[in-house]
């Protein structure tokens, strides 16, 4: 059994290690936006490489086919791109990713396969990733950093 001691010092190496991927949810609103600025800062300062994530929402079980939904991810695609372009700055390692299924399991796979090191996230969910987040957060083993955004830093 390890010492209190041990412990503290185990815990202040991991606090420590700098983040050297990031991944960060938008949902293309102003407030995801501002998320964005922080993930990149936090990438920029690390030297670290930035995933940003957008979740495409089912609209409904009964009216969603496999076209409404690819075309619905096309979009999604274009949208992240161009925000991407926009928002990060040049010469920051960076990759947009759009998913459709099941975005729990989706996020905990990326986190997993990709390695990610942090997960930053609005600390108000909107559209039901609330719940998402929340169940993400009790599932997965890297931290999560979660940004309260005002509307004063918004305005911004």
């Amino acid at each position: 059994m390890k010492s209190r001691a041990a412990k503290q010092r185990a815990l202040s190496r991991a606090t420590l290690r700098p983040f050297k991927k990031i991944l960060c949810h938008i949902d293309f609103s102003t407030t995801s936006i501002e998320i964005l600025r922080i993930a990149c800062d936090l990438a920029k300062r690390s030297g670290g490489e930035l995933f940003v994530l957008h979740i495409v929402k089912r609209i409904s079980a009964l009216t969603m086919d496999a076209s409404v939904s690819k075309v619905l991810m096309h979009e999604a695609g274009i949208e992240i791109a161009k925000i991407l372009d926009t928002y990060v700055p040049r010469g920051l390692k960076h990759r947009g990713i759009v998913i459709y299924n099941d975005p729990v399991n989706e996020i905990i796979r990326i986190i997993k396969r990709r390695k990610i090191d942090v997960f930053v996230v609005s600390a108000h969910g909107t559209g039901g990733f609330h719940s998402i987040k929340n169940r993400v957060m009790k599932l997965i083993d890297c931290p999560v950093l979660l940004i309260p955004v005002s509307k004063k830093r918004t305005a911004e």
